[in-house]
This record gives structure tokens, C-alpha cells and sequence, in this order.
């Protein structure tokens, strides 16, 4: 065979001046048998190397299934993440709302200044923990892909308000001056479209820092205004500087890292997480905001948050208005509520946590309101198929229940038919406080979402002015 194969090069190479179409016309036997050598040639070669081949074959195989395992695991695992936080949260929530409702009830039925401080005190206290329970759980939910940021119609300024209003009883325990300064611009802007309550975690987080570690008779101040950018938007920069401890070029390298503290100088003094920047850097840039820091050590602090909104069209929706985050609910007007704010207000109160249950309807019942009760979702739909039609001017649903939890409950009490089911004004009081939540909230029919503690200064103004629409 190879003396054959040496015979066809040597007439291919002989063919001197003849054409290959002429040598090919020719020597057809000879084209033949070298065509035949060079696929046997090629048959050798694919043969020896199949065996490899398989080999290679299989092994992408098993890469492939050890992926989709390991994705299958992941998913599982951030499942299983996504239950722990709501349930963690759920859990934490619960008795805090009891702790925090049962000290509003001590306080309204006592005059004696020293135990209205006590009581103050450890309701700042359970702030504190509700805080940092927070946090931990947004630090969790930012590692994961379930983090979503709301898109919902609210105002910068009562948010402003509200958050000023409720940090000023921790600036004045630790006897810290707190400034607002809004310029006169910002206090007028129109509402945007944004997530009210992630910008009143990162602002808060800051205020947080400022006061706890300053000094005595320090100061803090927060300056808002607004930029007009084009297309309907806006940025809303925040300014808070501090008379405080600061902290050194060092530190301020690693300042954003997860549980960073400065343990040189006093700063370890201070009973601090080390998550509150963390998370404020990161909601920042999930926003597309700008986060900046100066510090000088022993004399004070200055942080910049600058964040991009668009601003809100008459279609924008949003349930930020029951945690007085909507325009004009502020925190001075939440207190200068008439005594019995709610009279004649009918209201269903739906509660399966007894504690809870009583706290809320005996402050629903102080501030004027009549409420019917239920203790799950499927008690609360038969007592709203029973009742007269328009007799329920409000429905306070807990969301996780026994039986029928309250999304399904106002899914059914939607659609009954009869016309007060699509009007009556149903608010979700709930221990979550995920995002999630919230858009499931409103996907299911419900017009409000309050979460846990219940701040019941703003829930009682919502109602007011529901019944002031009522009455209309």
C-alpha cells in the first residue's frame, strides 16, 4: 500500500507542465486510490481518538449535572434564606407591636412624669432593637438576588418630617442639639416616585451615627434641598454633619465594610453593629446615588447623600402613605390629633395574635373609632358578607393568620358582589416588612401597608382623614 501511495506523489510530482484537470482525466484510478488512502488516513485517526473523545464527552456531562445540582441547591438554600427573613422578621415584630402598644395605653392612663420617662425610655429602647433587627435582615436580603427597591408615589419632605420627628427623642437623650435646615425649595417639591422606606432606612442610618457617636451637648445638622434635572426628574441631596468623635484617614478606607469599627481611640466605646454604613452604601448604590464621606478625628463628620428620582404622574400608586410618609404627614400634625380623632369610624380589626388584638382595638376604641374583631381571614370575610352594606369604613388586616391568611381574605372580600367590596379601605398590619410583602400587598386589593410596631400616631391620622373623605 505504501509503495502505491509513494507511486501517486511521484506522478503527482512529476507532472511537470500537465494540467491536474488532464492528470485527472488520465490517471482517474490512480486519483482513486490516493483518495481512498487519505480517507482511510482520516477513519485511523477519528478511531484512535474516539475513545477520548467519549471520555471528554462524559466528563461534560457530569460538569453539566454538577452545575444544575449546585444552581438546584442555591435556589434552594435562597428559598429557604427568603422563609428565615420573613419569618425572623415576623417573629421579632410581634412582640414588639405588644411591648410598644402596651406602653402608648400605660402612658395614656398615667400623670406621673418619672414613670412617662421610664416608659419613654423603653419604648427608645425597643426602637433600638427594632433597628437593629432591621438591619441584620437587610444585610442578609442585599446578599441576595431577592433584594427589590419599590417604585411608589410619596413626598421627600413629610418623609423628611417624620424621620426628624422620630429622632429627635434619641438626639434629646444623649443631649445632642438636632438642626433641620430644608431649604425652601425642597419643602415645596412634588412627590416622586421612589422606595420611601429604603430612603428612610439609609437617612436614618446616618442620623443613627451622628447622634451615637457624638459628644455631649454636641450637635447635629441636616440640610435637604433639591436640583432640577431634565425629563421630570430630580436629585435630593442630604447633608448631616457632627460635632462627634470622627474618625481617622485610616478608618475611613474601610468605613463601608460589614461590621468595620474603629477600635483605636473611644470609638469602641460606642454599642454600635457596624452595619448602619454597609447597608447605607449599598441601598445608595442600588439607587444610583452618590455617597460621600469627610471626617476629621475629634472634631466631627460630614456625609453627602445625593439620590436620582423621577417625579410622580397622577397614574403613580404607592402604599407609603400609612407609615406617614405621604404628603402632609408629618410628625408635629400626627401629634396635634384631636382627643377622639376617629369618632364614629367603623372599623374591622383583624388580629389572631391576642396581645396584639387587645392593644390595637383598646387605642382604635380611645381615639373614637367602633371596631368589630376577628381573629383570621375567613372570620373576617364572613363577618364582612354578614354586615349591611357600607356599615365597614375600614378593615385592619393582619397579613400572616391561621386559617385564611389576610391577602386571600382581601382577595375574596374583593370579589364579592356587592359595591362596597371594591371601596372599603382595607390596610395591611403586618410583622414583614419586605419589599416583597408589600407588592404582594397591593397586587392582592389591599390600599395600605403598616408594618409592626404599628406607629399608631400615623395609622389614627390615615383613618381621620378617611373619615373626613367619608363624610363628604
Amino acid at each position: 500500500m505504501m509503495r502505491e501511495f509513494n507511486a501517486v506523489l511521484q506522478q503527482v510530482s512529476g507532472m511537470h507542465g500537465h494540467a491536474f484537470v488532464d492528470f485527472v482525466r488520465d490517471d482517474l484510478l490512480v486519483m482513486a486510490v490516493f483518495l481512498f488512502l487519505v480517507a482511510l488516513i482520516v477513519a485511523v485517526c477519528v478511531l484512535c481518538h474516539l475513545p477520548s473523545l467519549r471520555i471528554e464527552a462524559r466528563r461534560e456531562a457530569n460538569r453539566t449535572r454538577i452545575l444544575k445540582e449546585a444552581l438546584l441547591r442555591a435556589e434552594r438554600a435562597a428559598s429557604a434564606r427568603d422563609l428565615l427573613l420573613r419569618n425572623l422578621s415576623h417573629d421579632v415584630r410581634t412582640p414588639l407591636n405588644g411591648i410598644v402598644g402596651a406602653l402608648d395605653i400605660a402612658a395614656s392612663r398615667s400623670d406621673d412624669p418619672v414613670l412617662h420617662e421610664c416608659m419613654d425610655k423603653a419604648r427608645m429602647s425597643s426602637q433600638q432593637l427594632l433597628r437593629l433587627m432591621d438591619n441584620l435582615l437587610e444585610m442578609c436580603k442585599l446578599e441576595t438576588d431577592t433584594f427589590e427597591l419599590a417604585q411608589e408615589r410619596f413626598s421627600l419632605p413629610a418623609l423628611m418630617d417624620r424621620l426628624i420627628g422620630a429622632t429627635r427623642p434619641f438626639a434629646d437623650e444623649a443631649q445632642i442639639d438636632l438642626r433641620y435646615a430644608p431649604d425652601a425649595e425642597f419643602l415645596s417639591v412634588e412627590p416622586v416616585v421612589g422606595s420611601p422606606l429604603y430612603v428612610r432606612q439609609l437617612v436614618g442610618n446616618v442620623l443613627d451615627n451622628a447622634i451615637r457617636y457624638n459628644k455631649k451637648n454636641g450637635w447635629v445638622k441636616i440640610s435637604t434641598s433639591i436640583e432640577r434635572l431634565e425629563c421630570g426628574k430630580l436629585e435630593f441631596l442630604c447633608v448631616v454633619e457632627d460635632s462627634g468623635i470622627g474618625m481617622g484617614e485610616d478608618y475611613l478606607a474601610h468605613v463601608f465594610e460589614p461590621f468595620s469599627q474603629e477600635s483605636a481611640g473611644p470609638r469602641s466605646e460606642y454599642a454600635g453593629s457596624g452595619l448602619g454604613l454597609s447597608i447605607t452604601k449599598s441601598l445608595v448604590d442600588r439607587m444610583n446615588g452618590t455617597l460621600a464621606i469627610t471626617s476629621t478625628e475629634g472634631e466631627g463628620t460630614k456625609v453627602v447623600i445625593s439620590l436620582p428620582f423621577a417625579l410622580a404622574s397622577e397614574n403613580d400608586e404607592g402604599l407609603s402613605a400609612c407609615k406617614g410618609e405621604g404628603p402632609g404627614v408629618a410628625g408635629s400634625e400626627a401629634q396635634a390629633c384631636p382627643i377622639r380623632p376617629l369618632e364614629g369610624l367603623r372599623c374591622l380589626l383583624v388580629e389572631d395574635n391576642a396581645l396584639n388584638l387587645e392593644i390595637s382595638r383598646t387605642l382604635l376604641e380611645e381615639a373614637g373609632a367602633k371596631t368589630l374583631v376577628a381573629h383570621d381571614g375567613q372570620e373576617a370575610l364572613e363577618l364582612f358578607e354578614a354586615s349591611a352594606e357600607g356599615s365597614i369604613d375600614a378593615i385592619l388586616m393582619d397579613v400572616m393568620m391561621p386559617v385564611m391568611d389576610g391577602r386571600e381574605a382581601t382577595r375574596r372580600i374583593r370579589a364579592l358582589n356587592r359595591p362596597d367590596a371594591s371601596k372599603v379601605f382595607i390596610v395591611a398590619v403586618t410583622a414583614s416588612d419586605l419589599a416583597e410583602d408589600r407588592r404582594i400587598a397591593l397586587e392582592a386589593g389591599m390600599d395600605g401597608f403598616m408594618p409592626k410596631p404599628v406607629d399608631f400616631a400615623a395609622l389614627v391620622l390615615l383613618l381621620s382623614r378617611l373619615k373626613g373623605d367619608s363624610s363628604k
